[in-house]
């Protein structure tokens, strides 16, 4: 490669950083350690640290805390619907229900209806009732509101993943290492859309979720509340 062309590479790059770390700045630092973060659609904050879940505004001002009873950490939450706010416990394969202040309203053990026991993750649907994904024997069974399955699907992973969604019609399963896409109506697995959301270059993003107005970052010490240009008033 001659010297020129180097140049020039080096100034495509120099310029494609500068103007991706420009479109988004740290507004607030939330000197916190977060395991998993969530957003719901006022932009307010949810953070799972250990056994409890605080709830931020989008100014990063706290407005409510709560602190599991239990011996067991969260394992993660559901925000969207922030007046019956999804708590799940993997391990005693609990959901608990809070309300927008993060009082307890009820609880509910899926073992009881479903009779799956082994390494659970959960998530609400948006055609009602949950998704729960069976770890150890690959099964994905579909809840009704009252968690009873509707039906089930057996996948050929061999692997576990620690976390499950809905975007649309499709399902996705996460771990640190590999996502996997599954579209519940074709039922075909699809391929994974990347994030090439830019971060800013200080911190190591573990997990991001985007706001309307807001993207919310966490690394190992830290949340942070950020501002996208990208994301119109």
């Amino acid at each position: 490669m001659n010297y020129k062309k180097q140049i020039k590479i080096i100034t495509a790059l120099f310029f494609f950083f500068n103007v991706a770390f420009g479109q988004m700045s740290v507004e607030q630092k939330l000197n916190i350690k977060a395991q998993s973060i969530y957003a719901d659609q006022a932009d307010n904050l949810y953070v799972i640290s250990n056994n409890k879940l605080i709830k931020y505004n989008s100014d990063g001002k706290q407005l409510f805390e709560f602190i599991s009873t239990e011996s067991e950490n969260i394992t993660s939450a559901n925000v969207e619907d922030p007046l019956k706010i999804l708590v799940f416990y993997q391990n005693q394969n609990r959901i608990l229900f809070l309300d927008n202040q993060l009082i307890a309203i009820t609880e509910q053990y899926i073992s009881e209806k479903t009779g799956t026991i082994n390494e659970n993750i959960l998530c609400r649907s948006t055609i009602g009732g949950y998704w729960l994904y069976d770890n150890y024997n690959s099964v994905l069974h579909k809840l009704n509101s009252d968690f009873k399955t509707e039906y089930s699907q057996n996948f050929s992973f061999g692997i576990s993943y620690e976390s499950i969604s809905e975007n649309g019609s499709t399902i996705v399963f996460k771990n640190e290492k590999k996502t996997n896409t599954y579209n519940y109506l074709t039922q075909e697995f699809l391929k994974t859309e990347i994030d090439e959301t830019v971060f800013p270059p200080n911190i190591f993003v573990i997990n991001s979720v985007k706001g309307k107005k807001k993207i919310f970052l966490h690394d190992a010490e830290f949340v942070y509340i950020c501002k996208s240009e990208l994301v119109k008033e």
